[in-house]
């Protein structure tokens, strides 16, 4: 039986092991999500011309008494604060477009799993799963642990996965023979019973003529256990993409820091000086 798995590349072993760190999309849904956050996404193109208007640096403008500074400081911190300010919106805005241009639809359409799952299971045809099996197999199989990176799934699915081959094939053995005929075929079930999950997947995945009969019985006995299959659909797109998971994270976080640098700053002006007095 050959191996169609893509082997990992000297890049993605060095930054897989820090994908498991990267928040998942329903993670970053609150943020990506929020009516906020999105109109942010118009920061790079009317920030400017906005923050940096004549009259709204006069609005914005701290009195030089207030801050105890001298009035050229004043303005220079003026000046300061809305730079910063615009720089976190232009983050967060790069971050809420990236989020809303490639998060999975799963995720955007749907707050939780037991809402994605209440919504769709009466939804699916026998077409639509035959589809979401071929999509769910094809994704865990050839996105295994210490092979490609693509979708960098916790582990935490990976059981749930062969325990969902695992129960198909035993579906299949306890309803007919016909099936396990062929050398690949044979190579499912090991010589101490139990089911080779991968050996599975990959018989299904490179279904060739003479085992169609394998990939229909698979097809017929994996349909009572469709709330598992939309677990595992749900849970691949939740941590599909973690490459750009990873820019939307930096965009978000850098975009908060910013905005909240002038806050910590001004507080640090105004509220330093009388509590200092305080200790002297």
């Amino acid at each position: 039986m050959s191996n169609s798995v893509v082997p990992l590349g000297p890049f993605d072993r060095a930054t897989m092991k820090y994908l498991g760190w990267v928040p998942s999309w329903s993670s970053l849904r609150s943020l990506g999500r929020s009516r906020i956050v999105s109109l942010t996404a118009i920061a790079p193109f009317l920030g400017s011309l906005i923050l940096f208007n004549e009259q709204v640096v006069e609005l914005v403008r701290l009195g030089a008494g207030a801050l105890q500074l001298p009035a050229g400081d004043a303005d220079h911190f003026t000046l300061t604060r809305l730079k910063l300010t615009y720089l976190g919106l232009v983050a967060l805005g790069i971050g809420s477009f990236s989020f809303l241009l490639v998060c999975p639809t799963e995720i955007k359409h749907y707050e939780n799993l037991p809402q994605y799952i209440e919504r769709e299971l009466p939804l699916i045809s026998n077409a639509r799963h035959r589809l979401l099996l071929a999509e769910t197999v094809e994704t865990y199989f050839l996105a295994a642990p210490h092979s490609t990176p693509t979708a960098a799934y916790p582990e935490s699915l990976y059981p749930l996965f062969h325990s969902f081959v695992d129960e198909v094939v035993r579906t299949m053995r306890s309803e007919t023979d016909t099936i396990w005929e062929g050398p690949d075929a044979q190579e499912i079930i090991t010589m101490t019973g139990n089911v080779n999950t991968d050996a599975a997947a990959y018989l299904w995945h490179e279904a060739t003529p003479p085992y169609r009969g394998f990939l229909t019985a698979f097809e017929q006995a994996s349909a009572p256990l469709r709330i598992d299959l939309l677990s595992l659909r749900y849970g691949a797109a939740d941590h599909s993409r973690p490459y750009m998971r990873a820019l939307v994270t930096i965009c978000f976080g850098l975009g908060f820091v910013a905005l909240s640098i002038p806050t910590i700053q001004t507080f640090a002006l105004i509220a330093g000086p009388p509590i200092k007095a305080l200790f002297t």
